[in-house]
């Protein structure tokens, strides 16, 4: 039997997982809440699940926001594409909304799951399935409820950020015995009358976290901060050939592409999503790292100018602050240090990541005036 013809019949079989989870004899039922957080206590999904292809096929049976309405009215449900499974990565997802998230059902297969490193010392949850109303919480029927944008001002405009190191490292300076950390991205925001939902690990790349923005999309923020790259411009020039880099290259490509379209495609109606992009400084030890961002980063500006996204990116240039600060000898002399880095030249210090937040929240302003 042929690879194609094996996918087809794969792909069939993953299909008719709908009618499978449909019966009610091999359901079985549970509940997933939000109690655990303050202002979501009255969140929850009611699931049933069914064995199938070594998982399981789930469905929503109700939902109950956090006001205790009972209406499936603002719910999303979203999980990959069926055809092409396992070919499918850079698939938009299949979204359903409102009164047809009930009953919907998903294979386990299909759930959306972060591609991890094995450098990460954390396994982060889970990828969601159910979106709340408003975004206001994302639902898994494997690991329940994780609250997104702080309620401290409900008003607010919705800020999504996803970032790697850079920023997981600022937001948790003191933890790791810093005394030279900068006021946090998401307090800023906050201090400003935004509200900040910030996701961000060391590692990650467009390539590896494209879930994590589709997921954040789901939310439909007002801004949505994308600081990644980094990786992606590592992860090439550690490729070992220049076939694997190219390769590598396509698919930070693909993921770039399929994360900003994720943001910025409707439905919903009336979506007014901006996206903000952040250019990764080029300067470290491994061999062609420098050449590596500085495409990921052109890449990034490329996509900004495509007609399809009509303007609705804007482009944080951190390579040019960087070198603009540093010195033009900065990045051709390894021995030639600068004050916003920390020893290897990549990560920050306080004074760095207080200028590239307040880089980040000028192009957030602009977005929103």
């Amino acid at each position: 039997m042929s690879s194609r013809q094996m996918k087809s019949i794969l792909t069939l079989a993953i299909a008719s997982s709908i009618s499978i989870a449909a019966s009610p004899a091999a359901a079985q039922d549970f509940t997933k809440s939000c109690s655990a957080f303050a202002n979501l206590t009255n969140a929850q999904v009611q699931w049933s699940k069914v064995p199938y292809l070594g998982d399981f096929v789930y469905s929503v049976k109700a939902v109950r926001d956090r006001t205790g309405s009972t209406s499936p009215v603002g719910w999303q449900s979203y999980h990959r594409p069926v055809a092409g499974f396992p070919n499918n990565f850079y698939d938009p997802l299949t979204i359903v909304r409102d009164a047809s998230v009930i009953n919907h059902s998903i294979w386990g297969g299909l759930i959306p799951y972060a591609v991890l490193t094995a450098t990460l010392p954390q396994n982060p949850a889970a990828l969601a399935t159910v979106t709340c109303p408003n975004g206001e919480c994302v639902i898994s029927p494997v690991n329940g409820c994780r609250p997104t944008y702080d309620f401290t001002n409900p008003t607010g405009w919705k800020v999504s950020v996803i970032g790697d190191s850079l920023i997981w490292y600022a937001q948790l300076c003191e933890f790791f015995g810093g005394t030279n950390c900068a006021e946090h991205i998401d307090v800023r925001l906050n201090n400003a009358g935004r509200r900040a939902w910030v996701q961000a690990i060391h590692s990650m790349s467009f390539y590896s976290w494209l879930n994590v923005i589709r997921e954040h999309a789901t939310t439909v923020p007002r801004v949505a901060v994308v600081a990644l790259g980094t990786n992606d411009a590592m992860r090439q020039a550690t490729a070992g050939s220049s076939a694997a880099r190219d390769a590598r290259r396509a698919e930070t490509t693909n993921s770039m592409l399929a994360g900003v379209r994720a943001m910025l495609s409707p439905p919903p109606a009336g979506r007014n999503t901006c996206v903000v992009l952040v250019t990764a400084s080029e300067k470290h030890a491994t061999a062609g790292y420098t050449n590596e961002a500085g495409w990921v980063n052109n890449l990034m500006v490329q996509t900004s100018n495509l007609a399809e996204f009509a303007g609705k990116i804007k482009i944080v240039n951190w390579a040019a602050e960087t070198r603009a600060h540093c010195g033009a000898s900065w990045l051709t002399n390894p021995s030639q240090t600068c004050d916003w880095f920390s020893s290897d030249q990549l990560h920050l210090v306080g004074a760095g990541d207080e200028r590239r937040n307040d880089l980040i929240l000028t192009a957030i302003n602009s977005c929103l005036s």
